[in-house]
């Protein structure tokens, strides 16, 4: 079985699925802790780490709530674990590359700087493909066809979003 980063890699390259990652919550739990401290780190470079882990703490609720929920409703409770972490790890992953992009943002908009073009160039792409990902995640683990996922994550999406703006208010 490869490693843990290799198989992250693999899947946000879409060449792998989320029953190749194990079921095992240690290694959720590690990523949980990972993400969340990930999450703290990058917003408490500018003094936001109670809003970096609420709403990391938020995201994480929600998507274990909605693939269980998912996942049951199509009759693969079972496959839970295995989703969660594959979901979980993406979301490592794309957390960590658009990292650098994430903390200029913030600084620039704490200084009332509209982030450059280019800045939001970049994070719309690393969305969309975040996007594709989790909609590959869903295809294989609920069995689903590629509109129906990318449907599914569309409305998943928008209600964390709108979840969150709630919660924490909006992200400016």
């Amino acid at each position: 079985m490869p490693s843990l980063p290799v198989l992250i890699l693999r899947l946000v390259t879409l060449k792998v699925g989320p029953e190749a990652f194990p079921a095992r919550k240690d290694v959720l739990w590690m990523l949980v802790c990972l993400y969340l401290g990930l999450n703290v780190a990058i917003n408490a470079w500018v003094d936001r780490w109670r809003e970096g882990l609420g709403s990391a703490s938020l995201g994480l609720v929600f998507t274990a709530v909605a693939l269980w929920l998912l996942l049951r409703w199509r009759g693969h409770g079972e496959r839970f674990l295995q989703t969660f972490t594959a979901s979980l790890g993406a979301t490592l992953f794309f957390t960590l590359a658009l990292a650098p992009i994430s903390i200029q943002a913030m600084e620039m908009l704490q200084q009332n700087i509209q982030p450059s073009m280019l800045t939001g160039l970049v994070s719309l792409l690393f969305l969309g493909w975040s996007f594709s990902v989790d909609a590959h995640i869903l295809r294989k683990a609920l069995e689903i066809g590629r509109t129906a996922s990318l449907l599914l994550v569309a409305l998943l999406y928008l209600s964390l979003s709108i979840l969150s703006t709630v919660l924490f208010g909006p992200v400016a």
